[in-house]
């Protein structure tokens, strides 16, 4: 495990205020990991100063709730965040947010937030799909070798095909509704995929049967998790009490498409055990160094410790003050590791997002400033097809 900092100039000279020792939580509809319900959060705190190094919010579901959301307003709290779908309705309103935080860019880089738009079907909202959606369409598929490794460091990251690269036309059957979703993927370079998984723990309340049969689940999984791979797109992922399949699933993407996987694989709100999260790293990098198409090698950032695997920790799912959770994001490390809200309502993000940085960093034995710096620096990472 590593906590160091030393490649994190970003730090140099700013200071964090102290966060708020108690935050009551509020369980999100949709993007939550279990059903278990929570208190409700209350107001988030007064913005802070905006010479203060400011953190970045891996995953949330902010388009999916009832508060506008105003990005002149997060910048007081945030630097930036990844806005995860749940389905392919959400697929417009996430682009858009974007979009939106995009047209307000400062010519002052410190002073601008950033939005990753995330696509990628939820297997929670699985079974809303409608028949015709997963009709099976006749199609051709691009896929090159190295094509978006090293996008963050050019500002012509629509181009997905330079002349060094190889390209390879596969023609395939696949359902309406991923063939949708590469289109997307393929006019937003920047978006990548997310929040997909498996979820063995969410049962229709009248049949009481999974929400979404595992077949099902696994065959979305399956399809998404391809789209990354042969697009070079990071993916976040849920998981509740499906990790051996999750882990089978990834291994089969692995072995079907040519021993590679997506750049970038971010267990978010991670639930399991420290051993199970140490075994997660372990199997998965081998699988990385076998490739020999690691996309790290050609984008060294120098704050960044370019991890292929990556765990969030969200204060609404995940419980951050008991010996478990400690114990487990020990077992992550520093370097591994991004910050999360999990949050629909985006007026509950400022104070989940302090809360989390306050028991984070007292748990890692490290500074608020050097948690963000840190966790900043592997977002970046994580997201690096972004250009964040």
């Amino acid at each position: 495990m590593s906590t160091t900092t030393d490649k994190c100039t970003d730090c140099d000279d700013k200071t964090i205020i102290s966060t708020p020792s108690a935050v009551i939580m509020k369980l999100p509809s949709s993007a939550a990991a279990s059903s278990t319900s929570l208190p409700q959060l209350s107001p988030p705190p007064s913005s802070p100063p905006s010479s203060l190094l400011l953190p970045f919010d891996a995953h949330n579901h902010v388009q999916l709730g009832p508060t506008p959301v105003i990005v002149n307003e997060l910048r007081q709290s945030l630097c930036g965040m990844a806005v995860m779908s749940t389905h392919p309705r959400d697929f417009h309103p996430v682009l858009d947010l974007a979009a939106e935080a995009s047209s307000t860019f400062s010519s002052s880089l410190e002073d601008n937030f950033r939005v990753v738009p995330c696509l990628g079907i939820h297997p929670w909202f699985l079974h809303e799909l409608l028949d015709d959606q997963w009709e099976m369409v006749e199609t051709t598929t691009t896929t090159t070798s190295t094509a978006t490794s090293n996008q963050n460091n050019s500002n012509n990251n629509n181009d997905h095909g330079d002349d060094d690269d190889d390209v390879d036309l596969t023609t395939t059957k696949r359902p309406r509704w991923v063939v949708a979703m590469e289109t997307l993927l393929l006019q937003h370079p920047n978006a990548v995929v997310g929040e997909i998984g498996l979820d063995k723990f969410h049962f229709d309340p009248v049949t009481k049967d999974l929400t979404s049969s595992m077949e099902r689940q696994i065959d979305a999984f399956r399809y998404q998790l391809q789209l990354a791979t042969q697009h070079h797109r990071p993916v976040s992922m849920h998981c509740v009490r499906a990790m051996g399949p999750v882990m089978d699933t990834i291994q089969e993407v692995y072995q079907t498409n040519n021993h590679k996987l997506p750049p970038k694989l971010y267990f978010h709100a991670f639930g399991g055990k420290a051993a199970t999260a140490t075994q997660i790293i372990k199997t998965l990098e081998k699988l990385f160094q076998k490739n020999n198409n690691n996309n790290n090698s050609k984008n060294k950032n120098n704050n960044s410790a370019n991890n292929n695997i990556y765990f969030g920790f969200a204060p609404v799912i995940n419980n951050l003050e008991s010996a478990k959770t400690y114990e487990v994001i020990r077992a992550v490390g520093l370097d591994r590791l991004v910050l999360e809200t999990d949050h629909e309502d985006v007026q509950y993000v400022p104070s989940s997002m302090a809360m989390g940085v306050s028991n984070i960093a007292k748990t890692l034995g490290v500074t608020p400033q050097q948690l963000i710096c840190t966790t900043n620096a592997n977002v970046r990472d994580l997201y690096s097809n972004s250009n964040l």
